[in-house]
């Protein structure tokens, strides 16, 4: 593949208001696809589950669930799931079925976003095959999963830039995440909690999912009747959502963060949501920011209160960040610094044990795929020194990428494809070039401060003699004191987020720009 022409580069306040606030949204609207799809199975979860065996206490075997998706009272979308079975075929006896669809105002930009989702079961209610696909503005990916051996699934990713294969393993009674049938919650009682084993296709990642019931409470329907319906919390990655579920076991209500919620429905009330809804989704991550950093891109030093997420100070401690005191369980005094010059840093040569598995391609990191090498290959030319070749590689992925609001699952391979996007989109680029290049490279993932306050985000970082962090998105080789990294990684590591979105606040209690000293005005 030819390197892409020079795409114009964007001001930066245009990057500033645009790129960062829409940065994480696709790790929340991935969250959504769980919480926005398990409406229609709630009642899977007994202590640790069985899986798919809870099937056989439902009968007859079918079913058909509508939900309006609302935001601030405004139908932004619909989920639709099915579940049925055909007698004819032993391996792919049972089918669970699911389409979400969003219409979303992202910073003023109109994302629409399809995912779906299928499992296929035998008749002892195993998984045989599960499909997930998801599409918004340029980019999409299908992920399909066939079981090739007890719990081995072959998974191949595609997309229209390529494909990737790879195997994960699914213990048995591991339920997709996406899929989930109904059984057995109704038999909670207040106080009681449960959990479940899941498999989210989006990340290729396990996770386990806690229920609690909470209390009773009378819900009116349309019809004016009035049920008693069960309040349960699921705690999905740290990240809450509480359901009401009614007798006969459909969920009425789900209430989720940021506003979203889920009403049961007809077909004809679920096909009629606003293509061009007014309220802006991610403005709602913002972070609730007491005091302003008048200099974000040049501030060298920045001293703030971190509180309101279940964050430890070992967590928040690297190299540019130093935890100066607990002033709560909850509350943090930190000090962070801003990278220092690129230019400076020199190889150590020979790579630690523990630094090489950031030379490794995966499923979304494709340093190995001949186009990614080539591009890296074309950009680092005959430099020689590593810390040239990723500030080379840092311009290269600032200057080409079309800075956009994006809220899809990014590759390196279809960001290369498409050169469009935001700070997913740069991180992810630049680390499959920076790997494709010989450099070990890593995501970051934390919080930014923009124009009016924090937001959260992603950038890169490269081991030289130590971890450099770059940030391609603002095309800074060396990332200024705003940067505030809560966490490290890719794909599925990007769910560790969930648990802190919507709790965290800051207070800025002193930030120096560049040539200013402490005390100064």
């Amino acid at each position: 593949m030819p390197v892409a022409p020079h795409c114009k580069a964007m001001s930066p306040g245009r990057i500033s208001r645009v790129v960062v606030p829409a940065g994480i949204g696709a790790i929340w609207l991935l969250s959504m696809g769980w919480l926005v799809r398990y409406e229609a199975f709630p009642h899977l979860f007994t202590h640790m589950l069985p899986g798919y065996r809870l099937l056989e206490r439902r009968n007859p075997i079918v079913g058909d669930w509508w939900m309006k998706i609302l935001l601030d009272s405004e139908q932004v979308g619909y989920s639709h799931t099915t579940l049925d079975f055909d007698e004819t075929d032993p391996v792919r006896h049972y089918r669970i079925q699911n389409e979400t669809v969003l219409a979303l105002n992202v910073m003023g930009e109109q994302q629409h976003i399809r995912s779906s989702a299928r499992v296929a079961l035998d008749m002892l209610y195993q998984v045989q095959q599960f499909i997930f696909a998801y599409a918004s503005g340029p980019y999409s990916v299908r992920i399909l999963g066939q079981r090739v051996a007890p719990q081995r699934f072959q998974v191949g990713i595609y997309s229209p830039a390529g494909r990737y294969q790879t195997e994960v393993e699914l213990p048995e009674g591991t339920v997709i995440a996406d899929l989930m049938p109904e059984s057995g919650m109704l038999d909670l009682r207040p106080g009681q909690q449960i959990a479940l084993r899941t498999f989210n296709p989006a990340t290729l990642s396990s996770s386990i999912v806690r229920i609690r019931a909470l209390r009773y409470e009378d819900v009116e329907m349309d019809s004016e009747e009035v049920v008693r319906a069960l309040v349960i919390s699921i705690d999905y990655e740290g990240m809450q959502t509480i359901s009401w579920l009614c007798p006969d076991g459909r969920v009425l209500r789900q209430e989720t963060p940021f506003g979203l919620t889920l009403v049961a429905c007809s077909a004809e009330e679920a096909a009629a949501y606003a293509r061009k809804p007014a309220t802006d989704v991610l403005g709602k991550t913002a972070i609730p920011t007491e005091g302003r950093v008048k200099c974000p891109r040049t501030c060298q030093s920045l001293l703030i209160r971190i509180s309101g997420s279940s964050l430890q100070p070992e967590d928040l401690t690297t190299p540019r960040q130093q935890v100066l005191k607990a002033i709560d369980p909850n509350t943090v005094l930190l000090h962070v610094d801003a990278e220092g010059e690129l230019s400076g840093r020199r190889s150590t040569g020979t790579l630690p044990g523990t630094i090489r598995k950031y030379l490794r391609a995966g499923p979304f990191i494709q340093s190995d795929d001949p186009q990614i090498r080539e591009v890296a290959r074309r950009i680092t030319g005959e430099l020689s020194s590593p810390a040239e070749r990723a500030a080379a590689i840092c311009d290269w992925v600032y200057t080409h990428i079309e800075k956009t609001a994006a809220s899809g699952i990014p590759s390196a391979v279809d960001v290369l494809h498409n050169l469009k996007g935001d700070c997913n989109e740069h991180a992810v680029l630049f680390t499959a070039l920076a790997r494709a290049a010989g450099l070990p490279a890593r995501v970051l993932l934390g919080l930014v401060y923009s124009s009016d306050g924090f937001y959260y985000h992603a950038w890169p970082a490269v081991y030289l003699d130590g971890w450099h962090e770059l940030d391609p998105t603002f095309g800074q080789q060396s990332v200024d004191a705003t940067h505030i990294a809560l966490t490290e990684g890719e794909g599925a590591a990007q769910l560790r987020l969930l648990g802190i979105i919507g709790r965290i606040r800051v207070r800025v209690e002193e930030a120096l720009c560049r040539g200013e000293v402490a005390g100064g005005d």
